[in-house]
């Protein structure tokens, strides 16, 4: 019998706040402020950087109001950027822009991350044991409550499948 063992965190590829792998589903969040007395030039940068990161933009507003340069000219992003080059990102953004306000958040969403896996697995055994059971009878009556349930079973688990899709996208992209 060959032991098993437990896989390392570099294995599992997931990273923590500080760079280093370990077991948990961490959702890592910058918000920064940046005023610039060059907009053009700092919104171009913004776009390539997002682009060569890796990254997307998940929503943006660009507003000003006048193309003479009177008035104040505002950009709002909403940015996703692969965790690997999240820090290497904020740090750019510090050195093309003035930062008048920073924050990072960290999420840990590790035991809903767990307890929404274990769903999804007693889903598909039951969803196993539902469609066994469906080749086995002939009543049309329990043929009609196996379908119910079996309806219910993969609605649920499209749910928290789903729900696993959105926590990894968001441990796998910082949002800043």
């Amino acid at each position: 019998e060959e032991d098993w063992e437990e896989p390392t965190a570099e294995e599992a590829g997931i990273e923590s706040v500080d760079g280093k792998n370990n077991n948990r589903k961490l959702i890592k969040r910058y918000y920064l402020s940046l005023e610039t007395r060059e907009y053009d030039k700092l919104v171009d940068y913004i776009q390539q950087a997002v682009t060569a990161s890796g990254g997307y933009v998940e929503s943006s507003n660009l507003s000003g109001t006048s193309i003479d340069g009177n008035g104040a000219r505002e950009a709002y992003f909403v940015l996703r950027i692969p965790v690997s080059d999240a820090d290497s990102f904020v740090k750019g953004l510090e050195t093309n822009g003035h930062v008048t306000n920073k924050t990072e958040n960290v999420e840990d969403v590790t035991l809903d991350y767990v307890d929404t896996e274990s769903h999804v697995e007693a889903l598909r055994i039951e969803q196993e044991t539902l469609l066994g059971m469906l080749e086995q009878v002939d009543e049309l009556e329990e043929i009609l409550i196996l379908q119910n349930r079996l309806t219910e079973v993969r609605y649920e688990l499209e749910r928290y499948e789903s729900q696993l899709r959105s926590y990894d996208n968001l441990v796998e992209y910082t949002t800043v």
